[in-house]
This record gives structure tokens, sequence and C-alpha cells, in this order.
């Protein structure tokens, strides 16, 4: 068991425990149970502070379990790791509102339903500088290819933008540390 688990207390036990109270969690199978539970002790993740969640999703064949990372695991480990000398996130670009037609099931009846939209070349940049390198690590990433089609993305499109950045930039800035881990949820959908 790690360390860290150790330390604040998150035992097998106690992430079974997790695990049966878990709103939705009764549907995991027991495969996904063991998968997420492992997951939790490899990488020292721990899901009482909100660290790492399941989302179980479709049935049969098309079934997928999504094992979910916040984004401050990624600004934590980093601290921790003690090569960390700080970090910056700057944007290029703007969003313009707009609306589309989507059609919709309302009911169930399909309709066309006018919901609002942005448009525009939004780019998150992100640039973490490291103690042991001598130049800075920099990454982008481009609204276009993570903006989800929900209120959050509608309402704090930066915000959200923000998050990927980080979460993408300190896993390639720190791959020996955090390679491996989950994505955060705003990078999957």
């Amino acid at each position: 068991m790690s360390t860290e688990l150790a330390l604040s207390g998150v035992t097998p036990e106690k992430l079974d425990q997790y695990l049966d109270t878990f709103t939705g969690a009764s549907a995991l199978t027991k495969t996904e149970r063991t998968q997420f539970r492992e997951i939790c002790l490899g990488f020292g993740l721990n899901p009482f502070k909100r660290e790492i969640y399941p989302i179980a999703y479709g049935s049969g064949n098309y079934r997928k379990l999504s094992i979910i990372i916040g984004y401050e695991v990624y600004l934590k480990r980093a601290d921790r790791i003690g090569t960390l000398d700080g970090w910056e996130v700057s944007f290029t670009g703007d969003l313009e509102a707009s609306t589309k037609t989507k059609n919709m099931k309302v009911d169930g009846v399909w309709k066309e339903k006018k919901i609002d939209v942005w448009v525009g070349d939004l780019t998150a940049h992100i640039t973490i500088y490291r103690k042991d390198w001598s130049r800075p690590f920099k990454h982008e990433v481009d609204w276009r290819e993570y903006t989800q089609d929900n209120s959050m993305w509608f309402e704090k499109p930066k915000t959200m933008l923000k998050k990927v950045v980080i979460a993408q930039g300190f896993r390639l800035c720190f791959p020996d540390e955090m390679g491996g881990l989950p994505y955060i949820e705003d990078e999957i959908g």
C-alpha cells in the first residue's frame, strides 16, 4: 500500500466501504471495483479527498468504466516532488456566444432545440518551471478539441480549458511521477 494512503488511513477495506456507499457504485461489476481499488492503491489516490472517482456507463458489450481524477492531484504531486519552481496559464484567441440547432430527444420525441454555444479560437497555454531544467516546459490546448456540450463548458469556458491544460501539462512535464495517472473528466467528456 502506498505511504500516502497509509498515512491518510485509507485501506483496501475503506476503499470497499467507499465503493459500497458511492452513488452508483453498487452498479460497478466485481472487475470494475477491483480495477478502481488497484488504481487507488497503485497511485496513492484517495477517493475520500475527491482525488479519484469511478464512472460506469453503457451496458453489455458497450459497458465502459472511466476512472477520473481531479486536476488538483497534478498540482499537489508536482509540489511534493520538489523540482517545481512555479507555473502559469495564459490564453490567446477569443470566444463569441452563438446559437445552434440540435436534434434532442425530449419526452421520448426527437425535436429541434436551439442551444447556446461558444465559437472561436481560444487556446490555453501553460508554462511550467522546473528547478532542474534550464528552460521552461510549455504546452497548449485548443478549446475546439475539448469543449463539451454541457452548461459548465458554456458558463465557464476558460476555467474548464485551464483544468485541461494543467492536467496535460503536468503529466507531460513530470512523466516519471505522473505518467499513467487517469485523466480528468474534462479531458474525456
